[in-house]
């Protein structure tokens, strides 16, 4: 194990990986207080040896960068989404061919969100400690015991990925993990203000709320964004649908909010009461899709919900990974709401080949 925190240190650790067929890869970071994750430790292993990069202690990662944009190596990765967003922040760039083990493990009907812990102690039979999951890995030094907890998460990915990789190829479902990479991909780019306007539209009351709540949704996301706080810390989620709702526009009239009450502490009122002035020609805002009143089409969702789960038995596969609620949601919008032919793009690619043909019967006779 080698700790990394000279850029002649980093060098010779990413030219060791480059040469390697694939490198195993996994990050430390700290978000709890600020928008974009902090990245504390960034662990690479070629299979004999590890490299703990200090992203603190070194000022350019331009190597560690250009590490990630090469194919090979192979980036064996447990659970990618959030460590896509740390490398990132840290290098500008995110790694191309990745395996994800926790869903490689999925795809090959080992389970289903697994743990790192979990999946080493199903495939391999070994125990990994969990003492330092919670550590402070922004202080420095960091503990032996961090270092060793550290190395740790890298130290038996080689072996998973050998495992995996040799049982989807048995299944023929080695591509099927490239399409879902790629869709974890997009979702790590998302915009989180779309996100939050989707799960928040249905409660407010009308096409004009809707228009402000996305003006709103938007202004909070910039404003974390630049501040570099949780979303949270800008507005919570119910005081953003009392603005909407009620479209304050004096200090009274937002003291007279409970939301507000509450969330006062770390709010700053003069900004909220602009972000609400300047939504006023915001364009009305019908209620999306996704949130659409679907209660008289239970019969065809609990047809869908039947035909998903004896498609994972059969296969094996989670059905929440398979097709979890919002995507047999999404095909009764589809199908019955809007009244499109055959299914939403979500349910392209391999997918398509388990689901089809029980999907569409469910939602013609449901």
């Amino acid at each position: 194990m080698h700790y990394v925190d000279t850029p002649a240190a980093l060098e010779c650790a990413c030219r060791a990986c480059a040469a390697a067929g694939a490198v195993a890869l996994d990050t430390e970071f700290e978000r709890s207080v600020t928008y974009h994750p902090r990245p504390a430790l960034i662990q690479l292993g070629d299979g004999a040896r590890i490299w703990l990069l200090d992203p603190l202690a070194l000022a350019d990662l331009e190597p560690l960068g250009e590490l990630l944009d090469h194919d090979p190596p192979l980036k064996i990765m447990h659970s990618v989404l959030e460590d896509l967003s740390v490398l990132r922040r840290a290098t500008g760039r995110e790694p191309a061919a990745v395996f994800d083990t926790q869903l490689a493990a999925a795809l090959a009907g080992v389970g289903f969100g697994l743990g790192y812990h979990a999946l080493v102690k199903e495939l391999l039979g070994v125990e990994v400690s969990k003492d330092q999951t919670r550590s402070d890995w922004l202080q420095r030094p960091l503990s032996d015991a961090q270092l060793a907890y550290a190395a740790t998460d890298v130290a038996h990915l080689h072996a998973l990925h050998r495992l995996l990789a040799a049982r989807l190829h048995e299944l023929g479902r080695s591509r099927w993990l490239d399409e879902e990479t790629q869709r974890l991909r997009q979702r790590s780019v998302e915009d989180d203000s779309q996100r939050d306007f989707l799960r928040l539209a249905d409660r407010v009351p009308d096409d004009r709320a809707r228009g402000v709540l996305h003006a709103l949704c938007a202004w909070r996301n910039q404003e974390a964004r630049r501040r570099d706080r949780p979303r949270r810390h800008i507005a919570d989620d119910p005081l953003l649908v009392a603005l909407a709702s009620a479209r304050p526009n004096t200090p009274t009239a937002l003291e007279n909010l409970p939301a507000w009450r509450i969330h006062r502490g770390r709010a700053r009122a003069a900004a909220l009461l602009d972000a609400v002035a300047q939504t006023q020609d915001a364009p009305h805002q019908p209620l999306p899709p996704g949130a659409a009143d679907l209660r008289a089409h239970g019969r065809a969702l609990d047809c869908l919900k039947r035909a998903v789960s004896e498609v994972a038995a059969a296969t094996g596969i989670a059905a929440a990974l398979l097709a979890p609620r919002r995507m047999l949601e999404q095909a009764v919008i589809h199908a019955r709401l809007q009244g499109r032919p055959g299914l939403p793009e979500e349910f392209g690619g391999w997918r398509a080949a388990l689901l089809e043909a029980p999907v569409l019967a469910c939602l013609h006779d449901g």
